[in-house]
């Protein structure tokens, strides 16, 4: 599985904190992807870095540089033998905005779920997101999955999560965050 992790030059504290990571999860093939930086409008970077990120893909997974495992790939392996053939996005976790309905015994569709920390995008997903989503339209690319491709792809989430983002500072906020992916399990029906 290609995978590909979006991490910013100067963050090589993140670049270090992430690489034993993916490899503990069971990844030892990756490559780093150099993010953009967006400057005073930081979240326009990270949206052209995922846009970018997803060129001329076919099936990847594209992890940003505060992902934290809660589990294998073994786990997610078995989740990915349940996605239906036409599947587009499988999220390793997410906040969940609503509640959502089981799908299978380790996943269950999502469409109104925020955050991109680690995305299995299938060939037609990878295309669809690259080719519909403008990074300059000024809407961060959390939301645009939320509001538009998770409205009109097949996607999914693994139960229970296997990733969350790290707590600390983010670059695109400018300030310490706590995303509280953890918390939103509760919308799992």
């Amino acid at each position: 599985m290609r995978t590909k992790i979006i991490n910013l030059a100067r963050r090589t504290d993140r670049w270090n904190i992430v690489v034993p990571e993916v490899r503990k999860f069971g990844i030892d093939d990756f490559e780093r992807f150099d993010a953009i930086d967006g400057g005073s409008v930081a979240y326009l970077g990270f949206n052209q870095s995922m846009h970018f990120a997803l060129e001329n893909e076919g099936e990847v997974l594209l992890l940003e540089d505060d992902v934290v495992f809660l589990g294998t790939i073994e786990r997610l392996l078995a989740a990915k033998a349940e996605l239906p053939v036409d599947w587009d996005l499988l999220y390793f976790g997410a906040t969940l905005k609503s509640p959502i309905q089981r799908y299978s015994d380790r996943l269950y569709r999502i469409s109104d779920a925020w955050t991109s920390h680690a995305i299995l995008y299938s060939d037609k997903g990878a295309k669809y997101c690259f080719e519909n989503f403008d990074p300059a339209e000024g809407m961060i690319y959390d939301e645009w999955l939320r509001t538009h491709a998770q409205v009109h792809l097949q996607c999914f989430i693994i139960y229970p999560m296997l990733a969350v983002q790290a707590e600390g500072w983010s670059d695109i906020w400018g300030l310490n965050t706590y995303y509280g992916i953890e918390a939103s399990g509760s919308n799992f029906v």
